[in-house]
């Protein structure tokens, strides 16, 4: 995704207010059986940071020639602090290491881009295991867990980031990798950190990847894009953006920020809550079509993300393979709902009653296996219902307001333009993210923020049921549209 709109970051982030506490900022000392020597770190503490309580834990990695103080050129006590008083992140406890591994651990070494120095940061992830988590989950009131446990880097600390966050994808629910330098995969000076083909997650596992790259970036040049398209081929969801700035903390600091903003929370949090809605105000399900593929999808999940917004996606079972497993699971965990949309997207009204209840039974199972939860509604290929199906699916059944956005021909203005004509309060808008509907995906840009003017509410159809006191019946006899 190469928006620089959809991941800017406010000017007023990096500047301290006065009605807003913020976190400690401290430096300490552990041992280091990994290195034989005491090392140093920084560690920023929650505002208020209470021993009786547990809080998420950040590892936030320098570059090539920094070390534990690096980051504070991107003012993360500030940039964190003024997210945690705008409820816009979670608090949590930042630690700041030096990523340098070896028993001379001083920055700008004169042997800084040597082979021995690059392994000496790969030699980190060791001591992180061995030395500084365990000193951190002793001395320090730390909630464990992958969903609780994030790393993040800048530079050579972005290749370390997602070379622990991959390698631990049992330790770390997130990791970020801002300007990302070479070495996670194989080129001309080292052999790389993963063969290509197995630059994945260990384990199956599934973190929240975010890569930022700066577009003026001579540095580490197209790398970041080359880990971007790497993870895309092996099917792993994740979040891609390239944002204003070179190789320096305007990138840096703005990745940190987006990052924060998106770590440590659950998926009730990332949606809009029934306590959210404005019941004086209207509201509209987006819903989508024809997924899961691993880039419309993923461009559409990027495009709520950046305003903020839930939908509803009706999957087609034979779309939802292990490549898209992952972003069924990522679509879930921004607090979307999932639907079904049939196994194979037939004309089920020419289906005997055991072929239509497999087209059905077949795909829900396939979502509660990925979600946990079993999806409530249906909406019928081609929109083509007989009473043959009303009795043997027991799903509520969703049409929509479509604006012919599978012709090829309709421009993105066009879609905009008739969403926005026909859309009242209570209304459900049909669109679709098969693959390669690139104008669906640039029409969100106007249909979103559109409605929003209007004062409209993003739901779930679940949400949309229950804000209207509409039962959802899986043997009524109706397919829903607009409910008023």
């Amino acid at each position: 995704m190469k928006a620089k709109e959809l991941y800017r970051m406010p000017k007023d982030y990096v500047t301290r207010r006065n009605d807003t506490e913020y976190g400690l900022l401290e430096t300490f000392e552990y041992e280091s059986t990994t290195t034989g020597t005491t090392r140093k770190a920084n560690i920023i503490l929650p505002a208020g940071y209470d021993e009786s309580k547990q809080y998420p834990i950040l590892y936030l990695l320098h570059g090539i020639g920094g070390d534990h103080n690096e980051w504070l050129g991107a003012d993360p006590v500030t940039v964190i602090g003024n997210l945690v008083a705008d409820d816009e992140a979670s608090e949590m406890i930042v630690v700041m290491p030096n990523v340098r591994a070896r028993a001379n651990d001083v920055g700008n070494p004169s042997d800084i881009y040597s082979v021995e120095h690059f392994q000496a940061f790969d030699n980190f992830i060791n001591e992180l295991q061995t030395d500084l988590m365990p000193y951190m989950e002793k001395n320090y009131a730390v909630k464990t867990g992958r969903e609780n446990t994030a790393i993040a880097g800048l530079s050579m600390g972005g290749r370390e980031a997602l070379y622990i966050g991959l390698t631990m994808a049992d330790t770390f629910g997130y990791v970020g990798a801002f300007c990302p330098a070479p070495g996670v995969l194989p080129y001309d000076v080292e052999p790389g950190l993963f063969e290509k083909e197995e630059f994945v997650p260990a384990g199956g596992y599934e973190p929240f990847i975010m890569i930022a790259e700066g577009d003026s970036d001579n540095v580490v040049s197209s790398w970041p894009s080359t880990y971007h398209k790497t993870l895309e081929e092996n099917g792993v969801s994740h979040t891609y953006y390239i944002t204003e700035g070179g190789h320096d903390f305007k990138v840096w600091t703005n990745g940190l920020y987006n990052f924060a903003e998106r770590i440590f929370k659950t998926r009730d949090e990332k949606g809009m809550g029934m306590k959210d809605i404005d019941p004086n105000k209207p509201v509209v399900a987006l819903t989508f079509d024809d997924g899961p593929n691993c880039t419309t999808t993923c461009e559409v999940l990027d495009k709520l993300e950046q305003y903020g917004v839930t939908a509803t996606f009706f999957l087609i079972g034979d779309n939802i393979t292990p490549q898209t497993e992952t972003v069924v699971k990522r679509t879930y965990d921004m607090g979307n709902e999932i639907a079904n949309h049939s196994k194979s997207h037939l004309d089920m009204t020419k289906l005997s009653e055991e072929e239509i209840r497999n087209e059905v039974t077949s795909v829900s199972e396939q979502i509660e296996a990925i979600t946990g939860e079993t999806p409530k509604f249906f909406r019928p290929p081609y929109i083509l219902v007989n009473d043959n199906m009303y009795g043997n699916i027991d799903l509520t059944f969703i049409c929509g307001a479509g604006c012919e956005d599978w012709v090829e021909d309709v421009s993105a203005k066009q879609r905009a333009k008739t969403t926005l004509d026909q859309v009242q309060d209570g209304m459900i808008i049909l669109l679709h993210d098969f693959e390669g509907n690139s104008k669906t995906v640039e029409a969100l840009d106007e249909i979103i923020p559109g409605l929003q003017e209007r004062g409209y509410q993003f739901v779930t159809v679940s949400q949309l049921f229950e804000i209207k006191n509409v039962e959802i019946n899986g043997k009524d006899k109706n397919l829903y549209t607009c409910l008023e």
